[in-house]
């Protein structure tokens, strides 16, 4: 009886650090923002460097998946007339700079 009870407190101690009960089973929010800020850092570690690098990864894998489908969907769909090659060449300048 003792050991369901350590794991019941541990499990309310672990959805009262993630937020709640949604925000313990996974990221929730945008699609895009697959880790929180505030799980970025270790406990207690205030830094102001990881906001511009949070932001970076995240412009970083949005152009990424962009890029990835574009690719397809413009030999699927016959798209070369509307996303040219210039279209993707600068898309993938701003992974670049982001990574």
């Amino acid at each position: 009886m003792a050991g369901k009870r350590a794991a019941l407190a541990a499990l309310r101690a672990r959805l009262h650090d993630a937020g709640g009960p949604l925000d313990a089973a996974g990221p929730v929010g945008p699609q895009h923002r697959l880790l929180r800020l505030r799980d970025v850092a270790p406990t207690g570690w205030h830094t102001t460097i990881f906001p511009p690098y949070f932001v970076a990864g995240a412009i970083f894998s949005g152009f990424a998946m962009v890029v990835t489908l574009l690719v397809i969907l413009r030999k699927v769909f016959k798209m070369e007339d509307y996303v040219t090659l210039h279209h993707l060449e600068n898309m993938n300048k701003i992974i670049l700079v982001t990574g």
